[in-house]
């Protein structure tokens, strides 16, 4: 198990935001680090969805991957490398959820009886040249890879202001109540949401996203 290593001095609430994240980021027995599947990071649970991130070119304007690519909707095992061979002026957020994906993944979330205020371990990769570490955040590692993450305990609907404060959406959002997770590493064009039935059924269903019904055997190599 690897210490924590904080980004300062850490007393009170910083203390039990550090102790909190270390708990629910140490669980290693919920994923398989070794394996390349989506379990190398994602915990075990009774659904997944993956999302894909929208698509840009030369303009302000986002598409879907099937718009951009002019082909069948996306399925669980569509690569990004593939498909901007086509067109090499396509582009897509890589890691980070991109803001206008996340406001409606919260929205789904709420819906499906996930508390706005619920309590959240938020992680980013430290190493973005682009970033600030976000308040009271505290270093680990977390799989795959041993990434090196940033983690900080907050709140479901704090991810909007606390993206715009980092300059990145988080690529890990672990709730306390472990009950989902949404979860991408560094190079993903897409994420994973893990949940009940019913919430990746509201995932897949949702206006707004892009989004495949995918199983826990799904390849990591098609992610990025």
């Amino acid at each position: 198990m690897t210490s924590a290593r904080p980004t300062g001095g850490v007393r009170g609430g910083e203390a039990r935001n550090m102790y909190r994240c270390r708990c629910l980021a140490d669980e290693r027995t919920r994923f398989e680090p070794m394996s390349d599947s989506i379990r190398a990071f994602t915990p075990r649970s009774d659904a997944y969805a993956r999302v894909f991130f929208p698509v840009t070119s030369e303009g302000p304007d986002t598409r879907t991957w099937s718009q951009a690519f002019a082909t069948a909707p996306p399925t669980p095992d569509t690569a990004w490398p593939e498909e901007r061979a086509r067109s090499s002026s396509l582009n897509s957020a890589s890691g980070d959820v991109p803001s206008e994906v996340a406001s409606v993944l919260i929205d789904v979330l709420v819906r499906s009886g996930v508390a706005r205020d619920e309590q959240v371990v938020l992680g980013w990769w430290s190493g973005y040249g682009d970033t600030v570490a976000p308040p009271n955040a505290h270093l680990d590692f977390l799989p795959p890879d041993d990434r090196e993450m940033w983690l900080v305990l907050s709140r479901l609907d704090a991810i909007p202001r606390l993206t715009k404060q980092v300059g990145r959406g988080p690529t890990r959002w672990l709730p306390m109540s472990r009950s989902w997770s949404v979860v991408s590493d560094i190079y993903d064009r897409s994420v994973i949401v893990v949940g009940s039935t019913r919430l990746v059924d509201a995932v897949v269903s949702a206006s707004g996203l892009e989004a495949v019904f995918v199983t826990d055997r799904t390849r990591r190599a098609v992610l990025s």
